[in-house]
């Protein structure tokens, strides 16, 4: 039944009806066809062509709570049945029905049902990760690493295994973190704090907003794929302010440049990344202080970050720092309630870009 709950959405049955009290729907699949679902509100009868065992399907029990929840404001009224859901409900082989021409929605349900399965096939992984974290709890954080030096590396090869490169990455740090460190408890605690919360909203998924649970498949390590993000992203036009380039060295000889960037007429932050993978070089970048125009394309999140350019940015003549000066956000006070906001919205947020005005750097014991 989760699964069923969690496919219960608009976009996932992009050509919804309903007559008298037949609700119905057709969900075209990869071979070109469709298969055809029904839901009988008078008798409670639950139909589908799936070859899916066991029966009912969830898609017929995804149709069923999408129209219980929603009702039929969401459907189309239909003045008769199809053919093939007549034959359906009476018992027959319903006639063969062709896709309809592959429309946004389409894609989108497509989409839908990718990321659905791939985080259905996350589950094992999570429980394993699951077991772990409350074998070192009850044992404690010192005698796990004094008992298995290796334990960090153990795990997160388990984590890769399961198809969870963002978890496998992660704990894979945090046994690099040095137990010689007076903070070392502290901060290993924490990230297996996230790895738990991780867990718990997989738990929950049904119930997270788009965001948030685009948020979750980023920490886990189930990427959204660049033409997704140039097809269902967020769009925002702007003069980008190029505040910051890093590049930070990844695992063996790849590396990550990280670029942030401000919208000056918006106020809205971006992140781009870029790679060098096998010291291939990174791709053509853009120098801080400059100002680039163009539209960018923000990754799902519940605190959209990372984007990429959805068209060639140009640099353009802009006033860079009096603009910055109206658009930063003053005090460390107003920062830090800017990035509680930020946390509240996405747990897992691994930087957060905050620009200050009205601050004095001061130098002590050469930090």
């Amino acid at each position: 039944m989760e699964k069923s709950a969690l496919l219960a959405q608009p976009d996932f049955f992009a050509q919804r009806s309903f007559f008298e009290k037949i609700v119905f729907a057709e969900m075209p699949v990869a071979t070109g066809m469709a298969h055809c679902v029904a839901v009988d509100l008078g008798s409670g009868g639950l139909y589908c062509t799936c070859p899916f065992r066991p029966r009912p399907c969830v898609h017929a029990q995804a149709l069923a709570i999408l129209h219980a929840r929603d009702g039929a404001a969401v459907f189309e009224e239909k003045n008769a049945l199809p053919d093939w859901a007549v034959a359906l409900l009476s018992g027959a082989t319903p006639p063969t029905v062709p896709a309809a021409s592959s429309t946004a929605e389409d894609k989108n349900a497509a989409r839908q049902q990718r990321r659905l399965d791939r985080l259905d096939r996350a589950a094992n992984g999570l429980d394993d990760l699951d077991r772990w974290l409350n074998d070192a709890m009850r044992h404690g954080l010192a005698t796990l690493v004094g008992e298995d030096p290796g334990a960090f590396a153990h795990i997160a090869s388990r984590m890769a295994d399961a198809s969870l490169p963002g978890l496998s990455r992660w704990l894979r740090l945090l046994g690099q973190v040095s137990p010689n460190r007076p903070d070392w408890a502290e901060r290993v605690l924490d990230g297996l704090a996230q790895c738990y919360l991780a867990i718990r909203a997989f738990r929950k998924r049904s119930e997270l907003s788009e965001g948030l649970l685009a948020d979750l498949q980023a920490f886990i390590g189930i990427a959204t794929r660049r033409d997704e993000v140039l097809t269902f992203g967020e769009r925002a036009t702007d003069d980008w302010a190029v505040l910051a380039l890093r590049e930070e060295p990844l695992e063996g000889s790849d590396r990550l440049r990280r670029t942030w960037l401000l919208g000056l007429n918006s106020g809205q932050f971006a992140l781009l990344l870029d790679f060098d993978v096998a010291r291939q070089g990174f791709p053509p970048g853009f120098r801080a202080g400059t100002v680039q125009h163009g539209t960018l394309a923000y990754y799902p999140s519940a605190w959209p970050l990372r984007a990429i350019a959805a068209d060639d940015l140009t640099q353009v003549e802009h006033e860079f720092f009096p603009s910055l000066q109206l658009l930063g956000s003053g005090t460390l006070t107003d920062t830090l309630a800017r990035y509680a906001l930020a946390l509240a919205a996405n747990p897992w947020l691994p930087q957060m870009p905050l620009l200050l005005t009205e601050v004095v750097p001061v130098s002590e014991n050469d930090r």
